[in-house]
């Protein structure tokens, strides 16, 4: 069973360190978390896959994805439509 593990392991390693987004990091990390007392002890390359992996770069893209995501909120634009309209009737 061990050498299943130590597979399985590593591939959940191998999805945490491919995530392309948060979501993603964090299932692979959920999958990760019940093992890991024991990852570097029965799986030391997907031990140093996970160390080994930055994920600052993924947290600075998710982040500026979630500005344009923001930016786009449907209920900012209504309020902009809003309050536009407002600011137009104000000014005549």
């Amino acid at each position: 069973l061990s050498v299943l593990l130590r597979e399985w392991l590593t591939r959940c390693a191998e999805e945490y360190t491919a995530a392309r987004g948060l979501p993603g990091l964090r299932i692979a990390l959920n999958k990760l978390s019940p093992f890991r007392a024991v990852v570097a002890d029965v799986a030391p390359e997907a031990a140093r896959l996970l160390e080994a992996h930055d994920v600052v770069p993924l947290l600075l893209s998710t982040l500026r994805t979630g500005v344009f995501d923001e930016l786009g909120w449907p209920a900012l634009d209504e309020t902009y439509t809003e309050l536009a309209a407002e600011a137009a009737t104000a000014s005549r």
